[in-house]
């Protein structure tokens, strides 16, 4: 069974998240300081013990987009705007419980930037995720939020960073 062009989407999402690890970099002299490898998950929410920090999570808007941009009368496709929740946890500072945080997101970011990012010419920069492989047609990383731990709480800090695609489905390609 072929996997919908949704649950494709969200599977590059991952691998390109993953790609955080301290031998890949940013750019020169800006190599990632976190390993996502094998620590990104699709949909999960609940987390215990079992899992190694630091994780990310890609979960969907529960609330979608329902208006979209139709091609036309009598047809079947359309261009949507779709918003996925990155969440992600690592183990708080003592002095400075959120800048744990703020890192890992910084990673994540610079990692999703490989969606959109070209070069001078206008060529991508890596075409593998570049609109994630052609399956999207563009998309725009919102700014995030990292969220300290309550006091007397695991001692973990989260970050929440929108990112909304834009994709174009159809029925034939759905």
């Amino acid at each position: 069974m072929t996997d919908s062009k949704q649950l494709d989407i969200l599977k590059r999402l991952t691998k390109l998240i993953e790609g955080v690890e301290p031998g890949n970099s940013y750019g020169p002299d800006q190599p990632f300081t976190h390993n996502l490898v094998g620590s990104v998950f699709r949909g999960r929410v609940n987390f215990g013990d079992d899992v190694r920090r630091p994780w990310v999570s890609i979960l969907e808007d529960p609330r979608p987009d329902s208006g979209g941009i139709w091609a036309g009368e009598n047809t079947s496709s359309t261009t949507r705007q779709w918003t996925i929740m990155i969440k992600g946890e690592i183990e708080a500072d003592d002095v400075h419980p959120a800048d744990p945080g703020h890192a890992l997101m910084a990673d994540v970011q610079r990692r999703l930037s490989l969606m959109t990012l070209q070069q001078n010419h206008g060529a991508p920069v890596d075409p593998e995720h570049y609109n994630l492989g052609g399956k999207i047609v563009g998309a725009r990383i919102m700014p995030g939020v990292v969220g300290i731990p309550k006091e007397g709480t695991s001692g973990m800090v989260n970050f929440f960073l929108p990112v909304v695609l834009s994709t174009s489905f159809s029925a034939h390609n759905a």
